[in-house]
This record gives C-alpha cells, sequence and structure tokens, in this order.
C-alpha cells in the first residue's frame, strides 16, 4: 500500500463507527445491510471489505453503546444491532466533536492555502 493510500485508510478509519451509530440511529440493521448503506451514501468512497465491519462492532458493543439480536428471516438466522442509550450518548459527543475537529481542520487549512499564495504572488 502505498503513502497515499495509507493516508486516506487513516483518514476514513475513526469515521466506521460513527457512520455505524449514525445508521443504527435510524433503525436497528444487521451487517450486510450496515455494510450496503455506508458504501451507497458514501458513493463507494467507503469499500467495506468482507469481515472490517466487525471490529468497530465489537468496540461499539464492548463499551455498551450497542446490542445484538438475532431474528429468523427468510429461512436464514441474521443477527441485528441495536442502538442503546449510552450509544445515542455518544453519538451526540461524536457529532459534537467531529464538527469541531473539522472546523479547526477547514481552518487551519484555508490559513495554510492563504499564507502559501501570499509568498507565492510575492515573488
Amino acid at each position: 500500500m502505498s503513502y497515499n493510500e495509507e493516508m486516506v485508510e487513516s483518514l476514513k478509519f475513526g469515521l466506521i463507527d460513527l457512520f455505524v451509530l449514525l445508521l443504527l440511529q435510524e433503525e436497528d440493521m444487521y451487517g450486510y445491510k450496515i455494510k450496503k448503506e455506508i458504501e451507497g451514501r458514501t458513493k463507494k468512497v467507503f469499500l467495506i471489505k468482507e469481515g472490517t465491519l466487525y471490529g468497530p462492532l465489537y468496540r461499539l458493543k464492548s463499551r455498551g453503546f450497542i446490542t445484538n439480536y438475532t431474528e429468523f428471516v427468510n429461512s436464514r438466522t441474521r443477527n441485528y444491532y441495536h442502538l442503546e442509550e449510552p450509544g445515542k450518548e455518544f453519538l451526540q459527543f461524536v457529532l459534537d466533536s467531529y464538527a469541531e475537529v473539522t472546523n479547526a481542520t477547514q481552518n487551519f487549512i484555508k490559513d495554510s492555502l492563504e499564507v502559501a499564495n501570499k509568498k507565492e504572488t510575492s515573488k
């Protein structure tokens, strides 16, 4: 994997947990549906490989943010995930933090580009 690809993957890493929480806020979902929703809503910028979702689901479950239950659907057992109250509170914290970090990042990039442009035009 190139450094460019590593950087992009690093930027995406923490967002999967956020996406899962946001989806489960809408309705209970099983793993494959979560995967397809993330891929669809991000226009396939986030492609979830088989098994990749289990890490975030396990982390969220082990912290009590989500729970799971099974249902028998179309001759198959599906493992559904449900957002619990502590998960709703955590989601709000993450959304607030994300907004703050995103705003700070955008300001930093804007300021840095302005400084670079001033240096270029003064040459």
